[in-house]
């Protein structure tokens, strides 16, 4: 009998993880490849959750134009920056995009890209173009 609820167990503990890894979409996976074959960087989804909301401020520079910046939250360990068409996201969003969406994924990573997104740019940042974004 013990046997028996030991491999049902573990029929069932495996058969749990593995839809677990299948819940990954086509675009996650690449993007997690992206990162550490450009950027040397291995990324793990139970260290690099960022909390809190990615916010925005609109405001004006001086010749009137409108600028928009936006503020993400910090992690201990964090993952590099993902921009998809100029907006920033989690990788966790990423689960809800299909990769026969999107026209490019690059990764950059330099004293420039630092420079432009500061502590969240210092692992790198992957930018995704989707092809309705690149056709505008």
């Amino acid at each position: 009998m013990k046997k028996l609820i030991l491999i049902t167990l573990l029929y069932f503990t495996a058969s749990y993880t593995f839809a677990q890894d299948a819940t990954k979409s086509d675009l996650y996976l690449k993007v997690v490849e992206v990162m550490k074959t450009d950027l040397n960087y291995t990324y793990d989804s139970t260290s690099n959750k960022r909390e809190g909301k990615i916010e925005a401020s609109i405001t004006k520079d001086k010749d009137g134009r409108t600028v928009v910046r936006e503020s993400f939250p910090i992690t201990q360990n964090p993952s590099p920056l993902i921009i998809l068409d100029g907006r920033g996201y989690t990788m966790e969003a990423l689960n809800n995009l299909k990769l026969e969406d999107v026209e490019t994924i690059k990764a950059e990573t330099d004293k420039k890209i630092t420079m432009m997104y500061g502590e969240m740019g210092k692992q790198g940042v992957v930018f995704i173009t989707t092809k309705k974004s690149s056709k505008k």
